[in-house]
């Protein structure tokens, strides 16, 4: 099965150990629809987010990339914002050369508190521009 957003049916007779079973999708979800799905519900949990909301609980961010994260000290939102979604990029990149662009976007959505999907062509452009430019150290 591919990546998005399973619905599975639950047996009525077991409500109090609710599993997902991806085997047995109603409905898959997928590219902009499951974009604009996670929008939706992410609309309540965007007042849950505060400085000290752990980078794993944040969306965009899995336990990989959250882990990669946590090696260059950033543990919190705050954290992340601080350092900026294109510093972190770049010393993850330098860190761990596997790191994709497809980062640079899920850090700076994150910032934005938006599913990375919808970031722009424009906002790409920039935000890989301003990854490969030289730093300016005063």
């Amino acid at each position: 099965m591919g990546d998005g957003i399973y619905v599975a049916r639950i047996p009525e007779s077991s409500t109090s150990d609710l599993k997902c079973d991806p085997s047995t999708p109603l409905l898959n979800l997928s590219g902009p629809l499951y974009s604009a799905l996670d929008d939706i519900i992410t609309i309540g949990l965007s007042n849950l987010r505060t400085p000290e909301t752990p980078i794993a609980a944040l969306r965009n961010i899995g336990p990989k990339s959250a882990g990669l994260l946590a090696e260059i000290g950033v543990n919190t939102l705050s954290d992340l914002e601080e350092m900026g979604a294109v510093f972190a990029y770049r010393v993850l990149k330098h860190r761990f050369a596997h790191v994709s662009i497809l980062m640079l976007y899920a850090l700076e959505a994150t910032i934005r508190d938006v599913h990375w999907l919808s970031l722009t062509e424009e906002d790409k452009n920039g935000l890989r521009a301003a990854a490969e430019a030289e730093l300016q150290i005063d």
